[in-house]
C-alpha cells in the first residue's frame, strides 16, 4: 500500500513557495528598451575637436577660419524656450552634460552667446496606445496519486485547468532629440549641426521621467559613434535604486 507521505506534501509546498518567491524577485527588476538613430561630423579621432566638422564660412564683415577651430565648451538649452525654467529640463540638461563632458568637453552653464557647441534638446511623451493580449490556458496535476484503502484502488490526483486569458495593456512611446550646432555659428543666425540623435523608448510607465536617464545614455553611450547608425540599447533596471544593473547594445541593420 502506498500511502502519500506527509514529507512529499511540505516539499510540494516549499516547492511552491519558492516558484512565488522567484517571481517576486524578477518582478524587483524592469527593462527600457531605447532605438537610437544618430548622425555626426564629428572626428572620429577625438569626440572634442571639431577640425573637420564644420565646414569654413564666409562673413562679408568677419570672416572666420572654423576649419582650425577646436571647440570644448558647450551649453545645453530646450529647443521650446519656454522650457528654459522647468526645473524637469534643467534636470535632463544635467544629464546630458554629465553624459557628455567625458568625451572631452566643459559644460558652461547659461553661456549660448560663447559656448563652442550649443546642445539642443526635446523630449515628448504620447498619450499612449492600447494593444490587446492573450495567454493561452494549461493544465496541470494539482497532488499525487495515492491509494485508497476504503476503496481499494489508486486515485489519480484531479487536474487543473487554467483557461486562456484575453486582457489589455496601454503602450506608451518616448521620444528624445539631441541636436548639437556650432556656438558662434549660430550666434550669427546660422544652423550649422554636428550631431544629430534620435531616441525611442516605448514601454507601460506613462512618464517619460522614468526612461529619460536611460534614454540620455543610450543616445551618449560611445559618442560620437558611426555616421548614420541605428541600434537598440536593452537596460534592465533595479526598481529600487532605479539604476541599470545590466546594459545591452545590439546593431540594427
Amino acid at each position: 500500500m502506498v500511502v502519500p507521505s506527509k514529507r512529499s506534501h511540505s516539499l510540494g509546498a516549499v516547492l511552491a513557495a519558492l516558484c512565488v518567491l522567484s517571481l517576486v524577485g524578477c518582478a524587483t527588476n524592469s527593462r527600457v528598451v531605447t532605438e537610437v538613430s544618430r548622425f555626426n561630423r564629428l572626428s572620429d579621432a577625438t569626440a572634442g575637436q571639431l577640425a573637420h566638422a564644420v565646414e569654413p564660412t564666409q562673413n562679408t564683415e568677419n570672416q572666420r577660419e572654423d576649419a582650425n577651430r577646436e571647440p570644448q565648451t558647450f551649453t545645453v538649452v530646450p529647443v521650446d524656450r519656454n522650457l528654459t525654467t522647468s526645473l524637469e529640463f534643467q534636470t535632463y540638461a544635467q544629464r546630458i552634460a554629465g553624459a557628455l563632458s567625458p568625451h572631452g568637453f566643459k559644460m558652461l552653464p547659461d553661456s549660448e552667446a560663447t559656448a563652442d557647441l550649443v546642445v539642443l534638446g526635446s523630449y515628448s511623451i504620447d498619450s499612449g496606445r492600447e494593444e490587446i493580449r492573450s495567454t493561452p490556458g494549461s493544465a496541470f496535476i494539482s497532488g499525487y496519486r495515492h491509494f485508497n484503502p476504503a476503496s481499494g484502488v489508486f486515485v489519480s490526483p484531479p487536474i487543473a485547468v487554467i483557461p486562456p486569458r484575453t486582457y489589455s495593456v496601454t503602450r506608451y512611446t518616448r521620444e528624445l532629440h539631441i541636436e548639437i550646432v556650432d556656438g558662434p555659428d549660430l550666434a550669427f543666425g546660422r544652423t550649422s549641426p554636428v550631431f544629430e540623435a534620435r531616441a525611442v523608448s516605448i514601454g507601460a510607465t506613462p512618464s517619460i521621467a522614468y526612461a529619460m536617464p536611460h534614454m540620455i545614455r543610450a543616445v551618449f553611450d560611445g559618442f560620437p559613434g558611426t555616421n548614420g547608425e541605428t541600434y537598440v540599447v536593452e537596460a534592465e533596471v533595479d526598481e529600487k535604486s532605479r539604476r541599470p544593473v545590466e546594459t545591452t547594445i545590439v546593431p540594427k541593420s
